[in-house]
């Protein structure tokens, strides 16, 4: 029987050019050629028809992925044949496959390689270390037979604890994950939003998925929190929606997926409720604010696809293992907020900023302190047209600009400093 994910097995919930280092896999690999917007849990077999998976595709979605019973050899077929037909890909599931089995490779790929929907397969969710060795195998079979194909895996959030790691650190676990495996995207999910509070972790979880692609050159997908868990995870709001999605873009990621889009049922004593449809595949209000955010988090990361990630500061008091501002050729301070800055290399004379509010239920102010030889900043607005420029330097006012932030909310800026070269 094919198995059933449903997720959590934590109580608790790019391309290679993102960061410059594609050198490090072989040519024959799987690269990330457009941001991935995508989701756990689709529509269930006997919804897989032409009408749910328009609804998916108006929604923003450009990837589809087993699971919820999509996961034999019929219903995946038929999920590829929807996705072809909306311009949808698809992430297959197929328990031939799944947890790491090379010798299934070429089996697998019988059923499924013609078609034209086909993006890859999903290998394991939440694998420890130990199961590294089959799923690199399994990858450098797929590589061989099928380079242009995914095998999609994602990892733990850096709360689970060593024993479900297999190792002693967080650290550690990234690390070895791309070292042994050689994923050609690296996953992960961390569900902030308890009944309690937020998580804090976050943050740093981002700052070392971060850390460990910019040595890999692996991009990495980030799964964020669109449900809730019966007493121990709340449903987002829809600040709560866009704050994940704005800190995981500043951070560098080049896919957000969704947990969950269709409600699962009850399993292992989870009892989910309130994802972006119903279990009765009804639209939540969740539908149209995911449809909108969606809108805006592809015009933004058209800007910011395939860049350079510079780095990520924040205002004071700055999470654990994250960093304050240094001065540096294009920012010299961020203030207000709380607020973090992600910045991105776009050429020598530019650079982009996305400044995002680090709380989701205030709206904040902030103070951009640019280096003095910054002589146009231009706002890449929600519609993607670009504004004037921000800063006054004809008569030689100070490189700084002030703005807001909705809760939740973030902005995208491009810097200009003329016949200078932003240093690796």
């Amino acid at each position: 029987m094919a198995p059933r994910i449903t997720r959590r097995r934590v109580i608790g919930f790019g391309v290679a050019a993102v960061f410059g280092l594609g050198g490090k896999l072989s040519a024959a690999t799987w690269r990330q050629r457009e941001f991935v917007v995508s989701f756990w849990s689709p529509p269930p077999p006997s919804e897989t028809t032409d009408s749910r998976y328009a609804e998916i595709a108006e929604a923003g979605f450009n990837v589809v992925m087993g699971g919820n019973g999509v996961q034999d050899k019929e219903a995946s077929l038929q999920m590829l044949e929807m996705s072809r037909r909306h311009g949808l890909k698809a992430l297959v599931l197929d328990s031939r496959l799944y947890g790491g089995k090379a010798d299934r490779v070429s089996e697998v790929l019988a059923d499924y390689a013609k078609h034209p929907a086909l993006y890859g397969f999903l290998l394991q969710d939440e694998p420890g270390v130990p199961a590294f060795s089959a799923l690199g195998r399994t990858v450098d079979e797929m590589r061989r037979r099928a380079p242009e194909l995914l095998c999609y895996i994602n990892l733990f959030p850096n709360y689970a604890s060593a024993e479900q790691l297999g190792c002693s650190s967080y650290a550690e676990y990234l690390s070895r994950f791309t070292a042994e495996v050689r994923p050609g995207v690296l996953s992960f999910d961390h569900y902030p939003l308890l009944r309690s509070g937020i998580r804090e972790e976050y943050y740093e979880n981002l700052e070392l998925v971060r850390q460990e692609t910019l040595k890999s050159g692996v991009p990495f997908w980030v799964i964020v929190q669109a449900e809730g868990i019966r007493n121990v995870y709340r449903s987002p709001s829809e600040q709560e929606l866009h704050w994940q999605v704005w800190n995981a873009l500043a951070y560098g990621a080049s896919g957000i997926l969704y947990f969950t889009y269709w409600t699962p049922p009850e399993s292992g004593g989870e009892e989910h409720f309130d994802g972006i449809l119903s279990q009765d595949g009804k639209r939540r209000a969740k539908y149209e604010w995911v449809k909108e955010l969606n809108a805006v988090l592809k015009r933004r990361a058209k800007v910011l696809f395939g860049l350079r990630s510079l780095g990520v500061y924040h205002t004071q008091p700055v999470p654990r293992g994250c960093h304050p501002v240094a001065k540096g050729p294009v920012l010299e301070g961020l203030e207000g907020g709380p607020a973090l800055v992600g910045l991105f290399r776009v050429s020598n004379e530019r650079t982009a900023l996305l400044v995002v509010n680090r709380s989701p239920n205030r709206a904040c102010n902030f103070v951009l302190n640019l280096h003095d030889d910054v002589q146009v900043l231009k706002e890449i607005l929600p519609g993607g047209e670009e504004s004037k420029n921000l800063l006054r330097r004809d008569l030689r006012f100070p490189a700084l600009y002030e703005g807001s932030l909705d809760a939740g909310g973030a902005r995208l800026f491009l810097a200009e400093r003329p016949s200078y070269r932003v240093r690796d």
